[in-house]
C-alpha cells in the first residue's frame, strides 16, 4: 500500500512538474498566462490510448508522438491567440482566449473517445494503461525533458534569442531576431510537455476526457511556487506541491469520516489517489480477481454490464470499465 501510493505520488509529481515546464515557458514567452495548456493533456492521455488499443504496442512509443500534438498548441497561437495581438487586444483576454480555445479541444477529444466507444465498443471514456514502471518512466521522461531544456536555452542560438526575445522584444528584433518565430516555437514546446504528462497520467491514473480537472489548480500552484518566470525551477515546484498535497491526503484520511469533508474544504478533491481509493464512478480493479481470460466480478463499483464486454488487442488486454493493462 505504502510503495503504491509513493508511486503514484511520483508519477503525480512528475507530471505536474511536465506541465509546470511548459506553463512557465509559455508564460516567459508570451508574457501572459496559457490557462489552457493543462488541457493539452488529455490530447496525449488519448494519443497512448490510441497507440495501444488499436495498434497493440506498448503507450511508451506514444510518448514521441504526444509531444508532436504540441503542434495543435502551436497551430491556435497562429491562427488565434497572434490574430488577437495583431488586433491589440489586451493580455487578460488572450489568457481567456486560450482557456475558451481549450475547451473547444478537450471537447473534440471527448467526441472521439465517444465515437470510439460507439464504432468499435472499447471502453474509451474511462482507461488505465497500466505500467507497473510508470513511476521510473516518468521520472527519466522528466529529467530528460528539463536536460534537454536547460542545454536549449543556455547552449544554443535559438535559446538566446529565445531569452533576448522575452526580455526586450524590439531590442531583439534590432538583433535580427524573430520574436514571432520564437513564440510559436515556444508554444509548440510547452504543448509538447502538456501533451506528454497527459500520457504519463493514464499509465497511473484513470485518463478521460477531463483529468485536466485533477491537474488544473495544482500546475497553477507549482508554477507560481516556483517562479512564473523560471521554467527550470517549475520541477522544485511541483515537488513542493505535491509533497504538500499527499502529506494533507495521509494527515487527514486518517482521521477517518472526517477527512472526506475537510478534503473538499481544503479543494483538494482534485488530487488523484492510488488504485486502492478510486473515485466514485471510475472503474476499479482489485488485486487477485483477474485470471487469464475471466474476470471474476467481486468489486461493488464494477456492475455486470461493466464486465459483460471484453476483447483482446495486440497485447494488452482490454475490459469494459476495468483498467488497460499488459496479460
Amino acid at each position: 500500500m505504502f510503495l503504491d501510493s509513493l508511486g503514484a505520488a511520483l508519477v503525480y509529481g512528475c507530471v505536474v512538474a511536465l506541465l509546470s515546464i511548459g506553463f512557465t515557458l509559455g508564460h516567459v514567452s508570451s508574457d501572459f498566462p496559457h490557462l489552457g495548456l493543462v488541457q493539452y493533456s488529455v490530447v496525449g492521455a488519448y494519443i497512448g490510448y490510441t497507440v495501444a488499443e488499436f495498434f497493440g504496442l506498448s503507450p511508451y512509443l506514444g510518448l514521441p508522438i504526444a509531444f508532436l500534438g504540441g503542434g495543435v498548441n502551436a497551430a491556435f497561437y497562429l491562427i488565434v491567440v497572434a490574430t488577437l495581438q495583431r488586433r491589440g487586444t489586451k493580455d487578460v483576454m488572450l489568457s481567456i482566449s486560450t482557456l475558451a480555445g481549450s475547451f473547444v479541444m478537450v471537447a473534440l477529444v471527448a467526441i472521439y473517445a465517444f465515437w470510439v466507444r460507439e464504432a468499435t465498443g472499447a471502453f474509451s471514456m474511462a482507461f488505465i494503461l497500466e505500467d507497473a514502471y510508470a513511476p521510473i518512466a516518468s521520472l527519466i521522461v522528466l529529467v530528460a525533458s528539463a536536460l534537454a531544456l536547460r542545454r536549449l536555452l543556455s547552449g544554443t542560438r535559438l535559446g538566446a534569442a529565445g531569452r533576448g526575445s522575452a526580455e526586450n522584444s524590439e531590442l531583439a528584433m534590432v538583433c535580427g531576431v524573430n520574436p514571432f518565430r520564437i513564440q510559436v516555437f515556444s508554444w509548440f514546446v510547452a504543448g509538447g510537455l502538456a501533451s506528454m504528462s497527459g500520457l504519463l497520467y493514464t499509465l497511473q491514473f484513470v485518463g478521460d476526457p477531463y483529468l485536466w480537472t485533477a491537474l488544473f489548480t495544482v500546475t497553477f500552484a507549482a508554477s507560481f511556487l516556483g517562479g512564473i518566470d523560471s521554467a527550470l525551477w517549475a520541477p522544485m515546484g511541483a515537488l513542493i506541491t505535491v509533497s504538500a498535497q499527499y502529506a494533507a491526503e495521509t494527515a487527514l484520511t486518517a482521521w477517518g469520516g472526517r477527512a472526506r469533508g475537510a478534503l473538499l474544504m481544503a479543494d483538494s478533491s482534485t488530487l488523484p489517489l492510488p488504485h486502492p481509493l478510486p473515485r466514485a464512478g471510475w472503474p476499479r480493479r482489485c488485486p487477485g480477481e483477474e485470471k487469464e481470460h475471466e474476470v471474476v466480478p467481486c468489486c461493488e463499483a464494477v456492475s455486470a454490464a461493466n464486465i459483460s464486454a471484453s476483447s483482446d488487442v495486440g497485447q494488452f488486454h482490454v475490459e469494459e470499465g476495468r483498467s488497460l493493462s499488459y496479460l
